[in-house]
């Protein structure tokens, strides 16, 4: 049965919008005067025992330099919009321990673009299969000089960019997905969404798109709904949400179809409620 007001589908879609815009590929990122250039993804197809490298580039718009901290962590997630940063090498599928920085600490000009160059040593293991992970984080540092000691009272944001380092073993790595908590939602006394969190249970990371298909006890079509798209990494999971619209009340046949772009298809089947 649907339950109406409910807010937390909304903060869920705020939080996923937010977390799709971070981890998309393509994407300037800036804070004040730093930018991030060339994405916040960088994706190497691995094999064991090989060494590659790549550059993070950092670009100062300001007037002034700029100093930015390097160091890295793990990265997990969940449907209810957790973020988890562990200590780098800790997690079950990270490669934090197999990259290393060029720094800890980097010193842009004004107008200038600095890089971080960083090596990944894939290990000499053939039990390495599907996708690793983890973040290489870069975080302004705060000016120290007088200005920034004055006293009174204010509010201090910390802001650091993550960069994405994923490896993926060939096309190693089984592909599979676990449906949870699929209901309808009321948005308001008009307005319904389809929401279902989907778990990476596999072995490689997965960007499915979501679609659901609603049928009245007839078996005829009442609509088909995008749901959107988002990287679910193996052990995470995410909260798809397909809105609806209005609908009459009675009972549905759901079908939801993730499609990730490849030979990758999986779907579910359920009844709801209006």
């Amino acid at each position: 049965m649907a339950k109406s007001g409910d807010n937390k589908l909304k903060k869920k879609l705020l939080i996923l919008g937010i977390l799709f815009l971070l981890l998309s590929a393509g994407v300037q990122s800036s804070f004040a005067s730093i930018s991030v250039l060339g994405g916040l993804t960088k994706r190497f197809d691995v094999k064991p025992g090989s060494i590659y490298r790549d550059v993070i580039g950092i670009r100062n718009e300001g007037e002034k330099s700029a100093e930015v901290r390097i160091y890295q962590t793990d990265y997990i997630y969940n449907a209810r919009g957790e973020n988890f940063y562990a200590e780098s090498g800790t997690t079950p599928r990270s490669n934090g321990k197999w990259i290393q920085c060029s720094a800890n600490r980097l010193a842009v000009a004004p107008g200038s673009t600095g890089q971080i160059s960083f090596t990944v040593t894939t290990p000499q293991n053939l039990a390495l299969n599907g996708s690793y992970w983890s973040m290489i984080m870069i975080e302004p540092v705060e000016d120290s000089g007088p200005a920034a000691n004055r006293p009174g009272m204010g509010i201090k944001t910390q802001v650091r960019f993550g960069v994405q380092i994923i490896g993926n073993v060939g096309a190693t790595g089984v592909k599979k997905i676990k449906f949870q908590n699929q209901k309808l939602i009321a948005l308001n006394e008009s307005r319904y969404a389809f929401q279902s969190d989907v778990e990476n249970v596999g072995e490689r990371e997965l960007t499915p798109t979501m679609s659901v298909e609603i049928y009245d006890e007839k078996g005829a079509l009442f609509g088909r709904f995008k749901g959107g798209r988002f990287r679910v990494f193996p052990t995470c999971s995410v909260c798809y949400a397909a809105e609806i619209g209005s609908i009459p009340k009675g009972t549905y046949n759901v079908v939801v179809i993730l499609d990730n772009g490849d030979d990758f298809i999986v779907g579910d089947q359920l009844k709801i409620k209006v």
